[in-house]
């Protein structure tokens, strides 16, 4: 390999003949034809042959030449040791990109502008490293005069031309090393066109930055403004695949549509007309699209039969439907079946099928392949000599092809695409057909409705060996009534990453997520933030519940209380709670008791399963004790709070006449009143959260209850026989002053309540 013009020339086309059909078929896997003035073939020279002085002239890819030629117009090898096996390659105006299998970026051609991210040269004949770039690379993409690459932690560097801020670094100076795109984390996939450049975020939206003069930024800004810092293109989402004309963009959602933007004036926006627009506008009559490409004023778009379209200039042959005739609806390119990938050049389109690479439209260079620059092509004719294509790409008057096998992974997947008829899952199997490891990155779920589908598996991350399979399990659960279509994107070290699973289905949606509001300690006993073992919570939120009602005796099995009720259930701390109550009202409720032997002194996470879909966790604090009488505030007179005690007759302590409609009257020194409570903590003999209570027991923690300064006599103080968490205390009245005001005061384990309380007392 030379990094200066070499002194090179060959005697007779026969020995270069000879050259060629030693070469085609052997150890490289990159292969390049075109224009080779500045290196861009990167096979070791500038020149595509040089006849010695004194030869005449020779008939040379179809036509007489003398001195030399500066194209090959077939595919000649980069770098001839094989040192570059490639899994992805881009082609600028007239430097080319390589992306090896280990995630390193290389370049050669034209350095002027720094396209090659080198600091050294000028230019070069063949690969070299770029410099400055470390970590992981998993996509690369070329512009006229600047160059891009994807790193695997999702964010974008650039390098090269940038009078027009086409490095989206935040200014316009030119760089001959790499540098970070502002602002871009989370990004599956680049494009870059002729001075602005394209990334398409994880959530489905699409940011451009550079050149705007045709609107290509597509943010609604007019024509006016480039910008050096990425923008959002407006009013699109469900992206999962991206392309650049040289002013023009394209992006594929997941419904199979594809939108564009920018410079109209041959019909390539495909709207069927030929006016501008700085915003997203869908190109005419397309669905079923799976991949989209942009030449200079032409658009291609590749659909799942394995057909392509095309739509824009075609002075050149570049729409490959067999006329020169500009279009501004897409039109179908002849005789291509079977195609797996699509790519364009300046003035020509690139298709792969069956391991062959086929071109058509502009081959004033040799851009075709096929051997002969004599004419253009307004239909594809395969390029010369290769076969195993998996990786095209074109330049403005060069292409490049990588070749399967030769130390490269290659990932399939089947099925490819999935249309689910009803919820369900499906699975998906993933397999590296290469010859060398398949390394697995990034497993997005992106497009227009990724939330009706999931993806689980053992794929995320995997190392597969040649013909290890990994399972990419999907799920569709959707949200709404309708067609649901979503994608998988695969971010591996192989040919065509990411790799699209296209996702589709109709079906019945399930409920809604539930969503919590806010959670306390039962209201009616304090409606604490905290809450305690075996104590009982009120969870508030939308979503939480089908119906409305109690449980009933039906739902317990024996003594044990549900932990399910209708299809609801409650985790906390990732055990079940048991539940009491559920409401479907649009603000609703679910009561439910903590289980007794969840771990205290620190915070828990709560969810709630509605029967189809669980909340987000919600944190709550759980004390070993969060103790708390039956205070509700029905039970308030004059702006005081009465705990609520009931006379043995079950009539209420009250002040007499304090509430209307209740029976109630003051206690007396002596008499027995019954007091509830909950979240006191354990009893001995231990009952566990969750069952009804057969026999007598008493609190574990000293318990003492003092109206005013009198400490009152308790008779019992445990959980209520018959009830499921609620704790009775069987509490004689003291001797105290008549006072419809008297002060309920408790400590629990020599720590006071916190609840301010009162009751009445009279003689």
């Amino acid at each position: 390999m030379h990094h200066k013009i070499p002194q090179f020339a060959l005697t007779t086309l026969a020995f270069l003949a000879g050259a060629r059909g030693i070469a085609l078929g052997q150890t490289p896997n990159v292969w390049a034809w075109g224009l080779n003035a500045y290196g861009q073939l990167g096979n070791g020279n500038y020149k595509g042959i040089v006849i010695q002085s004194g030869t005449g002239t020779v008939t040379f890819c179809g036509q007489q030449i003398q001195g030399y030629e500066l194209t090959i117009c077939w595919p000649t090898p980069v770098n001839e040791d094989g040192s570059l096996t490639a899994v992805a390659v881009a082609a600028g105006k007239v430097h080319s990109l390589g992306l090896a299998s280990d995630g390193t970026v290389w370049a050669w051609g034209d350095n002027s502008g720094g396209e090659l991210g080198d600091t050294t040269l000028p230019s070069a004949d063949g690969p070299i490293k770029v410099s400055g770039l470390t970590g992981v690379f998993v996509a690369i993409a070329a512009g006229l005069g600047h160059s891009m690459a994807l790193k695997s932690d999702g964010t974008v560097w650039a390098w090269g031309l940038n009078a027009a801020g086409e490095l989206g670094n935040g200014n316009t100076s030119s760089t001959h090393v790499p540098v970070q795109v502002s602002g871009l984390t989370a990004m599956v996939a680049i494009a870059a066109g002729g001075e602005h450049s394209l990334a398409l975020a994880s959530d489905g939206t699409v940011w451009a930055w550079g050149f705007n003069g045709a609107g290509g930024l597509g943010n609604g800004n007019g024509a006016a403004m480039n910008s050096n810092i990425p923008v959002h293109v407006s009013g699109l989402t469900g992206a999962v695949a991206i392309a650049c004309g040289e002013y023009h963009s394209l992006a594929l959602t997941s419904d199979g549509k594809v939108w564009s933007w920018g410079n109209n004036a041959n019909g390539e926006l495909g709207t069927g007309n030929t006016n501008n627009t700085d915003v997203p506008v869908q190109v005419s009559g397309l669905t079923g699209i799976v991949a989209i490409a942009g030449a200079a004023y032409t658009s291609f778009a590749l659909e799942s039969a394995g057909t392509v379209l095309g739509f824009g200039y075609n002075a050149d042959g570049e729409l490959g439907n067999g006329n020169y005739t500009d279009s501004n609806v897409p039109v179908q390119v002849s005789g291509l079946t079977g195609v797996v990938a699509i790519a364009a050049g300046q003035y020509f389109g690139l298709a792969v099928s069956g391991g062959t690479a086929w071109t058509w439209g502009d081959n004033e260079n040799g851009e075709l392949g096929n051997g002969t620059t004599v004419a253009n092509n307004n239909v594809p004719v395969a390029v010369s000599g290769l076969t195993g294509v998996v990786a095209i790409a074109g330049g403005f008057y060069h292409a490049l092809s990588a070749l399967g096998g030769n130390g490269t992974p290659d990932l399939t997947v089947s099925p490819a695409s999935i249309t689910f008829g009803a919820n369900g899952q499906r699975s998906v199997t993933v397999t590296n057909q290469g010859d060398a490891p398949l390394s697995i990155g990034n497993i997005t779920l992106t497009g227009i409705n990724p939330a009706d589908f999931s993806i689980s598996g053992t794929c995320s991350g995997a190392s597969l060996s040649p013909t290890q399979t990994c399972a990419l399990n999907v799920t569709f659960a959707p949200t709404a009534l309708g067609t649901r279509t979503a994608a998988v994107l695969l971010t591996a070290n192989a040919p065509g990453s990411p790799i699209p699973i296209w996702l589709s289905g109709s079906g019945t949606p399930g409920p809604p997520p539930p969503t919590i509001s806010a959670v306390v300690s039962a209201s009616s006993f304090g409606g604490f933030t905290s809450v305690a073992p075996g104590s009982w919570v009120e969870i508030y939120g939308s979503n939480l519940a089908p119906d409305t009602r109690e449980w009933a005796g039906s739902d317990f099995s024996g003594n044990n209380a549900p932990t399910s009720l209708d299809g609801i259930e409650v985790t906390i701390g990732g055990q079940k709670a048991f539940i009491d109550y559920i409401s479907s009202a649009v603000n609703g409720q679910i009561n439910a008791q903590l289980p007794s032997n969840i771990v205290a002194g620190g915070p828990l996470q709560l969810t709630v399963n509605n029967g189809a879909t669980t909340s987000s966790a919600y944190n709550i604090m759980v004390n070993a004790t969060e103790a708390g009488l039956l205070a509700p505030t029905t039970f308030q007179v004059g702006g005081n709070q009465y705990v609520v005690a009931q006379h043995k007759d079950g009539s209420y302590v009250l002040p007499a006449g304090a509430i209307a409609s209740v029976n109630s009257s003051p206690a007396q020194p002596g008499e027995t009143v019954l007091i509830y409570g909950v979240g006191f903590g354990p009893v001995a003999p231990n009952i566990p959260a969750g069952e009804i209570v057969t026999e007598e027991n008493q609190l574990s923690l000293p318990f003492q209850l003092m109206f005013g300064q009198t400490p009152a006599q308790l008779k019992y103080d445990g959980l209520a026989p018959n009830y499921v968490g609620l704790y009775q205390f069987d509490v004689v009245v003291p001797t105290v002053p008549d006072n419809d005001l008297v002060p309920v005061i408790f400590t629990l384990g020599g720590s006071a309540g916190t609840q301010k309380l009162f009751t009445a007392v009279h003689q």
